[in-house]
């Protein structure tokens, strides 16, 4: 664990909830006098805490010092993506916030199946716990479009990825992509995209959606 998340970093004194104690002092068998890094994930500053007291459920911390960090440039393009069920992107979401994924729509297709409810506290929560590993400071954005036609009012130029594509190159410069859900477009999304440049995957397979996701993904963020 890069450092521990916490919202109110930078506050002179902090408490450790139980499930925050749980995973930071007994985990690390920490004591007092240890010294734990905690970020709020919105700010690019790396607080330094003393553990000042510590007790079954609860540890109290004092702020001793705060480090600015140089935060990695996140590219910006835009990454669209049928919706599917919650349970596939919940799992995939750590990956993309490794890769470096700003910011994520999902959208409302054709053929996405079932009418999904994302629990965004929920992925938050993923986002968070990710970011404490893998040490990225700065929350992935996620936003809902309730059709096609939503996302090509906020992204025009949407590239968008189906068979027969032009293979994507490795760094590819793009404002943004899109890429359906489980059976793909529909015809009639596909007239809709048709003058949009269309992007395709280097495999001999067929691809589920999470696949492609990342496989895109770790092109263009790569």
């Amino acid at each position: 664990m890069r450092f521990v998340y916490h919202k109110d970093a930078g506050e002179k004194e902090l408490t450790l909830d139980a499930k925050t104690h749980t995973h930071t002092i007994k985990a690390r068998r920490a004591k007092i006098g240890d010294k734990i890094e905690i970020s709020n994930l919105n700010t690019n500053t790396l607080y330094t805490y003393q553990i000042d007291e510590i007790d079954r459920k609860s540890a109290k911390l004092i702020l001793v010092d705060k480090t600015l960090v140089d935060l990695p440039s996140l590219k910006t393009t835009v990454v669209g993506w049928g919706m599917v069920d919650p349970k596939i992107v919940e799992k995939t979401l750590p990956m993309l916030n490794e890769l470096g994924v700003k910011n994520l729509g999902l959208v409302r297709l054709e053929y996405s199946q079932g009418n999904f409810r994302y629990d965004y506290k929920r992925m938050e929560r993923i986002l968070i716990n990710s970011s404490q590993q893998c040490g990225r400071m700065e929350l992935m954005q996620i936003k809902e479009f309730d059709s096609l036609d939503d996302w090509l009012k906020a992204y025009p130029k949407s590239a968008w990825v189906n068979f027969g594509g032009k293979v994507v190159q490795t760094g590819q410069k793009l404002d943004a992509f899109l890429i359906g859900p489980e059976g793909g477009f529909s015809k009639k999304e596909c007239v809709a995209l048709s003058k949009n440049l269309c992007l395709g995957i280097d495999s001999p397979f067929i691809l589920r959606s999470e696949s492609a996701v990342l496989s895109l993904c770790a092109k263009v963020f790569g």
